[in-house]
């Protein structure tokens, strides 16, 4: 339930057609599907024609065994164009491209100008990347997502939790704990 409404919440639009919430954030325990929903939360932006996006983690490592699984196990083998894995790029036949990024060292959060992004296990990135990353989403609009498990109140709770929790415009986050997943059997 968690998981569908982050989902429903980054589709909202405004009767403007612009979203409803740019910054969402979903705190939850381990195996509570963090990951794989960010990995289909990619695979609606690459329905975008022509958009651009950031799928990062805190290592490669975690970009590696995580990330980029999450979204390959997603995305339709009939709508990649192109896979390069030496500049981790996934281009779509519609021209919408995800570079997956590690944010180990913040300076690698520089770039193009951004349609949107996506970190996966913000407690373990350094609020510096999010600094550094958060310029290239302002001249498109673009919208960011994190999902992480809780880590007290760290840069993401501060950044995306709490402004939400507050109902700040534009921002909707929600946290659960693990036992909350129903495919988790806690016998």
């Amino acid at each position: 339930p968690y998981q569908q409404a982050f989902l429903e919440a980054k589709r909202l639009r405004l009767p403007d057609g612009r979203r409803a919430f740019n910054r969402l954030g979903l705190f939850a325990g381990r195996r509570g599907g963090k990951t794989a929903i960010g990995g289909v939360g990619v695979v609606e932006e690459l329905t975008v024609k022509g958009s651009l996006g950031w799928a990062c983690a805190p290592s490669y490592p975690e970009l590696q065994d995580y990330v980029i699984p999450s979204v390959f196990s997603v995305v339709p083998n009939a709508w990649i164009k192109d896979w390069s894995v030496s500049k981790l790029e996934l281009t779509c036949h519609n021209g919408a491209r995800v570079q997956f990024r590690s944010l180990d060292d913040p300076e690698r959060a520089r770039g193009p100008g951004l349609d949107w992004a996506w970190i996966d296990e913000a407690r373990k990135v350094q609020e510096k990347a999010w600094n550094t990353l958060l310029p290239a989403l302002v001249d498109r609009r673009g919208t960011a997502w994190v999902t992480t498990s809780p880590n007290g109140c760290d840069w993401a709770w501060k950044r995306f939790y709490q402004p939400a929790y507050n109902m700040d415009p534009g921002f909707w986050a929600c946290k659960y704990k693990t036992l909350d997943n129903p495919a988790i059997d806690p016998s």
